[in-house]
């Protein structure tokens, strides 16, 4: 079974939660990037609130299902391949 996908607006503000802080960020891709330099481990229990967005939480393998509804934006697979240079 593939898993829907979870669409958000990249340029909404969000937060990331790791270790029990809170770090904001003025945009939900400039949280993503954060999250995905995080340890393997600390990507599983950290978390992306989506601030403009209903308060939208987000966790482990949740994000990794983001999709931008902006068409400007990168693709996700083609920021991982960028990441994984």
């Amino acid at each position: 079974m593939i898993a829907e996908k979870i669409r958000v607006v990249a340029s909404k503000p969000a937060a990331l939660q790791n270790a029990g802080e809170f770090v904001y960020y003025p945009t939900t891709r400039e949280a993503l990037d954060a999250w995905r330099k995080l340890p393997p481990a600390q990507r599983q229990r950290a978390a992306i609130t989506i601030l403009e967005q209903n308060g939208l939480v987000l966790k482990g393998a949740d994000i990794e299902r983001l999709e931008w509804t902006e068409p400007h934006i990168i693709p996700l697979d083609e920021l991982s391949a960028e990441n994984d240079e």
